[in-house]
């Protein structure tokens, strides 16, 4: 396995959207979450894209997964929902970029396919674990 390195205070963490849309409301606290603990924050072009049931197109989609992949600074990669439609990403992912620089990626329900996908194909281990949407409220905001 190619386990990505720790996140560190000053790191990037990316937010996109894999499944179904979110809010800017949301996508703002999940923002606030990760900069008041002392991180950057990337939200991807089509973070609040909607397409039918789902964020964005196929391709809008898999495109904003890639662009985090490639981007040197983009340490951790959140999605901000669960939802539907993730499935339809897998063979669109570029399983190179993550397996060449091994990035942080959680997510949880439908975004977990993804997971699976990059642990089994890429061999760098993720983590089921909150959405997006799970920070910035509650007890830890």
């Amino acid at each position: 396995m190619n386990t990505p390195k720790r996140l560190q205070p000053g790191d990037t963490v990316g937010i996109v959207s894999t499944s179904s849309p979110t809010t800017p409301e949301a996508v703002g606290n999940m923002k606030r979450y990760f900069e008041k603990r002392g991180y950057s924050v990337k939200v991807a072009p089509n973070a609040l894209a909607k397409f039918g049931f789902m964020a964005g197109t196929n391709k809008q989609r898999a495109d904003d997964f890639n662009l985090m992949l490639h981007d040197p600074d983009v340490r951790m990669i959140v999605t901000s929902m669960g939802g539907a439609g993730a499935v339809h990403l897998l063979p669109l992912i570029d399983y190179k970029a993550i397996s060449s620089d091994p990035k942080i990626v959680t997510g949880l329900s439908n975004p977990a396919i993804i997971l699976n996908a990059i642990s089994h194909v890429a061999r760098v281990p993720t983590f089921h674990g909150p959405n997006g949407v799970e920070f910035g409220t509650g007890p830890l905001t």
